[in-house]
């Protein structure tokens, strides 16, 4: 199935890079497989989440 994403959004889009998150469990799944495949780490990403609520009372 990710073959296929990519065939298509090469065709179709021209595309050349894939930029994601994603996560790892104690034995380092999916992790591992992603960066089995060529994918590569970009360490000062940081993935961010917050109550939007208190994001309000603060802006």
């Amino acid at each position: 199935m990710l073959k296929a994403l990519f065939d298509n959004a090469v065709s179709k889009y021209n595309a050349q890079i894939l930029e994601a998150h994603t996560y790892e469990d104690e034995n380092g799944f999916p992790y591992s497989w992603y960066k089995k495949l060529g994918f590569e780490t970009i360490d000062d990403w940081k993935i961010i989440s917050g109550d939007i609520k208190e994001i309000m009372k603060k802006i």
